[in-house]
């Protein structure tokens, strides 16, 4: 019999977030009021939510998967079409964290065809 340590690494990892780097947990209304910062027009504000969602969302297990069911892959998506370097960079260095996991990587492909896109600007970049 085979024993999985994945789960047990995971809690770890989300126990030594919590209580030594004084991290909270995250709770449904943090991830919602982050993903109002998402919806603004105002770049400052947006980069400002993004780097929130690198260092308050992904950091715990529960923190991921409440963005993914907050639909918050879908302005990641939209962001990646956004001329803003720092946005670009920040919004798929979250999604690759997030398509780690088998269902966030489900939803990245279903919410657009991203690939499409990402063959599209690579092929402009080799153009210039």
């Amino acid at each position: 019999m085979r024993l999985c340590w994945w789960p047990i690494l995971r809690l770890q990892i989300e126990e030594f977030n919590t209580y030594f780097l004084n991290m909270a947990p995250v709770s449904k209304k943090d991830v919602l009021d982050i993903i109002k910062c998402l919806e603004s027009t105002s770049c400052s504000v947006v980069l400002q939510g993004l780097i929130d969602v690198k260092r308050k969302i992904l950091a715990t297990t529960t923190g991921a998967e409440l963005f993914i069911e907050s639909n918050g892959i879908k302005y990641l998506v939209r962001f990646i079409r956004k001329s803003n370097e720092k946005i670009l960079d920040i919004s798929l260095s979250i999604l690759g964290n997030l398509c780690l996991d088998k269902h966030a990587c489900e939803e990245v492909g279903t919410s657009f065809d991203i690939i499409c896109f990402l063959f599209c600007c690579l092929f402009t970049s080799q153009v210039h």
